[in-house]
Formats: structure tokens, C-alpha cells, sequence
């Protein structure tokens, strides 16, 4: 097979993108020449090798209007924009209230401040698509597939494949344009991206997604052939045995006659957190470990809800570790939680890659009563839902699962039986049949 080139996408610092990576490694594997094209910051290599088949470009730029007011003129004139965002609670409040304001309530921007914002974003973007556009054309890459990952890069993606006459290839991780964010979208710029992803997907040569909900979506809204499903499950292959230095029981130092509940994947707002640590306080005898990386300041507020509750020596951050290490280190653990909460259509629809990671560790999963999840784990008889707007149910159903030994031991049963299903290894197949499908008509 004469080798072809693959340029993706992704409008980020690309530091631990488990999805991505493993495409890439897929494709890498099958012969396909990657490069993958991202932002840069400063501690990050501009070019990186991830295998002999791929690389990693990281765009060195300065935007436009950074150009003409200069990085700190404009820094400062962010800060005056932004300073009364969020208003600083009184020193008489408690923890919780103080983080309902500042994480889990949307803030309402003015028009003003969305004004500068997206400004600044659209800017940015057009800095990186001009990068990209210059990168791609000195490098000679002469891709036959664009890989566009999310909305963010499917206009360039549009572009880059238009230019050199490449199949597109349209990845839309979440419903990007009903996604989780801190502040209110304003509804004429909903519309706008709705136009934009309107007009652009019909132009795709095939468009892949992670859940069945947001496949029957984008199928129904747009009016287009039915998106390819490649659920974001992890490599089974890549796990490895249980051992003092992945156990997590050993690494916090867990008391042998309490159980470890884990969560695995992003410590951000909006994904039922700190409800998850509330509901600790009415759970006996176990510990809790959230596995992952996330902002400084949301974790520092997590503390402080621990300390609020009481829970602070149950409570533990580890991490995080790489994409390929998560089971291993999950496998240790005794129940999964996915507590992500229903703040937007995109996480209601959402298939997360936690559900799966907790499969192929092999433990029972209790998660939000969302439809993609709840097909997974009360579909399979892994676990059971909860409403994950009340930490007192969360607690409750925790509770139940764990002081029923028999139904504990079903469904670590079970869980073992799924392993073979919800794997890369299976979801590749899909991705390679489709690469096949698109370049050889």
C-alpha cells in the first residue's frame, strides 16, 4: 500500500489526549504517516515523535492583535475586563456556598465582556489556521486525509483538505457546541456555530462520534448519512498486573478493611465532584481517590469541601498517569464512579471514556442515569444509576451496592465478560475499516 498522510487537528496543547493518541497509534500502525498539528506553551517540545509514523507540530505564534498592542497592554487590559467576573464571596460564607458561586453556577457575561472574549478566541484561531495553513505547505506534506478533531478546527480542516483536494474527516468528541462551559452562551452565537456545523459536516467525507445518543443527534439535526460510532474505550492490551506500585490501596495507604471508591479522568467543575465528596460523609468505612489531573484552584476547593465534610481523611488526589496506566491502576480500586452531571446536552449524551476504563480494571461502576451510560452499565449488569443532582442518593446507591456482597460478586462477573467488548482493540477495527472506506471508494 502506497503510504498515505494523515494531518489531525486538535485545538490544544495535546499533552494527554488519550483519543487522539490512540487513533494516531492506530493508524501509525496500519502504515499511515501522521503528523498532528496543536497549540505550543512554554515547557512543551515544538516537535515531538510520538513513533516513527507520527509527530507531533506544536505551533509557536503570536496573534494578531497581540502583535499590534503587545502580550502585556493586552494582559492587563484582560484583567480590567475580567475583574469583577466573579464576585468575591463574604468571608462569612461557607465553603459550599462560595464554590456554588464561583465553579458550579453559569456566569452571565455582558456584552462587552463577550465581546473581548470572543474576539480574542476568533483571533487566536485565525493565528492558528494561518500557522497550520504555513506549516503544512513548508513540510510538503500533501495530506490524503484531514483529520479535523471537534468544531474549534473543522473550518481549517475544511480548508486544508479543499487546498489539497484530501478526504475530511470530521471527529466530534462531545456536542461541541452544547458543551460544558462556566459562563452562558449567548443564543445568537449558538446560531452562528450552528450554521457553521451545518454547513461544514455535509462537506465531510465522513464524520465519526463517541456515543450512540450524539450519533442519532447529528444524524437527525443535520440531515446526514448516520456518523460513524468509535466509542473512546481504552487498549485492553495495555493493562498490566496489580502491583504494589499501581495499587492504590498501598500508594494512599487505605486500611485493609475499607474500600476505595475511585473516579477516574478530569477534576473540572460540572461533573458532580463535590457532590461525589459530600455523599463520602454518609458512606462507612471507605476512602475515596479521584484519579486524574485537573485546575489548581478547583482541587484546593475540593479540599476545602472535604474539610467542610468531614472527610478529609478519606478523601485523596493521585496523579495523573498516563493514559495507558489508568487500568492498571483503576484495577485496585472496588466501585467506579461517574457522577457527571446534567448541565448540558453534550454530557447528557456523553459515552465518557471512565465508564470504560472502570471495565477494563475490571470493577463494578455506579453513574449518572444518563442514556449512553446507563445502556452500558445497567444494560450489562455491571452496576446500577443514580440522580446525580442529590449527593444523599448518590450515597444511598453507593451504599446499597456495597453491602450486597452477592451482588458485588455479579457484577465483578460480569465486568470480566464486557472486557473483550468495550476495548480499542474493537473500536479500531472501526476506524480502519472507515480510513479503508473513504480512500478507496
Amino acid at each position: 500500500m502506497k503510504e498515505k498522510n494523515v494531518v489531525m487537528l486538535v485545538y490544544n496543547y495535546f499533552e494527554n489526549d488519550s483519543r487522539v493518541l490512540k487513533e494516531a497509534a492506530t493508524l501509525s500502525k496500519a502504515g499511515y504517516r501522521i503528523s498532528i498539528f496543536a497549540l505550543w506553551k512554554k515547557g512543551l517540545a515544538k516537535v515531538e515523535e510520538i513513533d516513527s509514523n507520527t509527530k507531533v507540530y506544536r505551533l509557536d505564534f503570536v496573534p494578531f492583535h497581540k502583535r499590534v498592542l503587545g502580550e502585556k497592554i493586552f494582559e492587563f487590559l484582560k484583567k480590567q475586563v475580567y475583574r469583577k467576573l466573579v464576585a468575591k464571596p463574604k468571608s462569612t460564607e461557607s465553603v459550599s456556598k462560595k464554590i456554588k458561586r464561583d465553579w458550579n453556577k453559569k456566569t452571565e457575561l455582558n456584552s462587552f465582556k463577550f465581546l473581548f472574549s470572543s474576539v480574542n478566541k476568533h483571533l487566536t484561531f485565525k493565528g492558528f489556521f494561518a500557522a497550520t495553513k504555513s506549516e503544512v505547505s513548508k513540510l510538503n506534506l500533501q495530506p490524503d486525509i484531514v483529520h479535523a478533531h471537534d468544531l474549534n478546527t473543522l473550518p481549517l480542516g475544511h480548508r486544508i483538505a479543499k487546498r489539497y483536494n484530501s478526504k475530511l474527516v470530521y471527529d466530534s468528541h462531545e456536542l461541541y457546541i452544547h458543551r460544558n462551559k462556566p459562563y452562558k452562551t449567548p443564543k445568537w452565537y449558538k446560531k452562528w456555530q450552528f450554521k457553521v456545523e451545518k454547513k461544514l459536516i455535509k462537506k465531510c467525507d465522513a464524520v465519526i462520534t463517541v456515543s450512540q445518543s450524539i450519533v442519532d443527534y447529528l444524524e437527525k439535526t443535520y440531515r446526514i448519512p448516520t456518523p460513524f460510532l468509535i466509542m473512546n474505550a481504552p487498549f485492553k492490551q495495555k493493562k498490566e498486573a496489580l502491583t504494589d506500585s499501581n495499587n492504590l490501596k498501598k500508594l494512599l495507604q487505605i486500611p485493609t478493611n475499607e474500600k476505595l471508591l475511585i473516579y477516574s479522568g478530569g477534576i473540572s467543575f460540572n461533573r458532580g465532584l463535590d457532590k461525589l465528596i459530600q455523599a463520602l460523609e454518609l458512606i462507612p468505612n471507605c476512602h475515596m481517590v479521584f484519579l486524574g489531573g485537573g485546575n489548581k484552584k478547583y482541587k484546593e476547593y475540593l479540599t476545602a469541601v472535604a474539610e467542610e465534610n468531614n472527610v478529609k481523611e478519606k478523601f485523596h488526589f493521585y496523579g495523573p498517569v498516563g493514559s495507558h496506566e489508568v487500568t492498571s491502576y483503576i484495577q485496585s480500586a472496588d466501585l467506579g464512579i461517574a457522577p457527571i452531571e446534567n448541565v448540558c446536552l453534550s454530557y447528557y449524551y456523553c459515552a465518557p471514556n471512565k465508564v470504560f476504563e472502570y471495565i477494563q480494571g475490571e470493577i463494578p461502576v455506579v453513574s449518572s442515569n444518563f442514556p449512553d451510560m446507563e445502556s452500558v452499565v445497567v444494560g450489562n449488569d455491571i452496576g446500577t444509576v443514580f440522580n446525580p443532582d442529590s449527593y444523599q442518593e448518590i450515597a444511598h446507591v453507593i451504599n446499597e451496592v456495597m453491602s450486597d456482597s452477592s451482588k458485588m460478586t455479579q457484577y465483578k462477573e460480569n465486568v470480566k465478560k464486557l472486557t473483550d467488548t468495550y476495548k480499542w482493540e474493537n473500536e479500531e477495527k472501526k476506524l480502519l475499516a472507515l480510513y479503508n472506506q473513504i480512500t478507496h471508494p
